[in-house]
C-alpha cells in the first residue's frame, strides 16, 4: 500500500531545508507563471526554453549527445538559466563535468521556482549519498507539484533504487495517468514489474512504450532484455534488431547482446574466425564493426 504523506508535515520539512514556498526568481523577467502543477521553467529567455524543452524531450528519449548540444545552446542564451544547468549536469560525461555543471545550478538556484530549487537539491543530496534527504526533497517535490509527471518520476525513480518497488511502481502508474503519452515513465514501469516478479505487467508496459514512440531504439532494447531474461530468445533477438535498425549510433550492447543470443539459438561455440566473421556482420547496423567481438561474454548457463 503506497504511504499516504501529510501535507502539512512535508510543508515544514520544505521550510526546514531552507526551500521558500514562493520565489522572486520564478516570478522574474521571462519565468513561466504556471497554474497547471506542473514545475516552474524560469529563464530570461523565449528562445532558450524552447530549445530547453526540445532538449528534455532528447534526453527523455535517451539520446543524450542531441540533449546536450540544446541545452548547451539554452545556457549560452541564457547564463542564469538554472534547469539547463541541472540537466547538464544530469547528462554529463565525467563526474568532474557533472559536479561542475550541478555547482552551477545551485548557484542559482535562490532565483528561481520552488520546484526548480527542490530538483537541484534533490541531485546534490544524491551526489552527497544522503538518501534520506533525497528521499524527503523528492517527497517534498510531489506534495507541491502533484499534477507533475517528472515529479512523480523523480520520486518514483529514487524508489527503485531504494528497492521499494511496490511505491515506485505506484508513482509510476500516477505519472502515466496525469500524462498517458508520457513515454519514458512506461520504460521505468517495465523494469519496476521485471524486478517484483510481474513478467506479463513489465510486457504490457514495454509494448506500450513501444507504441508510444515507436521510431526510438530504446523502447525495442528494454522489451527485448525482458524477453531475454525470460527465454524467448527467438523473440528478443527481432526486438534487439528493431532497436539497432531504429538507430545505427544505438547502443553497443544492443549489438553485443544480439551476437551473444545467435550464439545461445545455436547451442555451438563458434570457431573464432566464424566468431568474427558473425560479429561483423551483426555489427554493421552500428558504428563501429568488429566491437561487439571485443565485450562478448559467455553464454554458458543460459543455453
Amino acid at each position: 500500500m503506497r504511504r499516504i504523506i501529510a501535507a502539512w508535515y512535508i510543508t515544514a520539512a520544505i521550510i526546514a531545508i531552507g526551500v521558500p514556498l514562493t520565489s522572486s526568481g520564478a516570478q522574474g523577467a521571462g519565468a513561466t507563471a504556471r497554474d497547471d502543477g506542473k514545475i516552474p521553467i524560469t529563464t530570461r529567455s523565449d528562445s532558450a526554453r524552447a530549445l530547453f524543452l526540445k532538449g528534455r524531450t532528447a534526453s527523455e528519449a535517451l539520446t543524450a549527445h542531441e540533449a546536450r548540444g540544446l541545452f548547451d545552446q539554452a545556457v549560452a542564451l541564457d547564463t542564469a538559466f538554472a534547469m539547463a544547468e541541472y540537466y547538464l549536469a544530469s547528462g554529463s560525461t565525467s563526474h568532474v563535468e557533472l559536479m561542475e555543471h550541478l555547482r552551477r545550478a545551485l548557484a542559482l538556484a535562490d532565483d528561481v521556482s520552488p520546484g526548480e530549487r527542490l530538483t537541484i537539491l534533490g541531485m546534490q543530496a544524491r551526489q552527497n549519498a544522503d538518501p534520506a534527504r533525497a528521499r524527503q526533497l523528492a517527497e517534498s517535490l510531489v506534495v507541491l507539484y502533484p499534477r507533475d509527471e517528472r515529479a512523480r518520476l523523480a520520486l518514483a525513480i529514487l524508489e527503485s533504487a531504494q528497492r521499494e518497488y511496490p511505491r515506485a511502481i505506484a508513482e509510476y502508474q500516477d505519472a502515466v495517468a496525469i500524462n498517458p503519452g508520457y513515454a519514458l515513465a512506461y520504460n521505468q514501469l517495465g523494469y519496476a514489474y521485471r524486478s517484483v516478479g510481474d513478467m506479463g505487467a513489465a510486457e504490457a508496459a514495454f509494448r506500450k512504450y513501444i507504441s508510444l514512440v515507436p521510431d526510438d531504439p530504446n523502447p525495442y532494447d528494454s522489451y527485448a532484455e525482458l524477453l531475454m531474461k525470460t527465454g524467448r530468445f527467438d523473440e528478443s533477438i527481432v526486438q534487439y534488431r528493431k532497436a539497432l535498425s531504429a538507430s545505427k549510433l544505438w547502443s553497443r550492447r544492443s549489438n553485443v547482446r544480439l551476437c551473444w543470443l545467435m550464439r545461445i539459438r545455436t547451442r555451438t561455440w563458434l570457431r573464432a574466425g566464424a566468431q568474427f566473421q558473425l560479429c561483423n556482420i551483426l555489427s554493421k547496423l552500428v558504428s563501429r564493426p568488429g566491437m561487439s567481438l571485443l565485450y562478448m561474454p559467455s553464454p554458458r548457463g543460459l543455453a
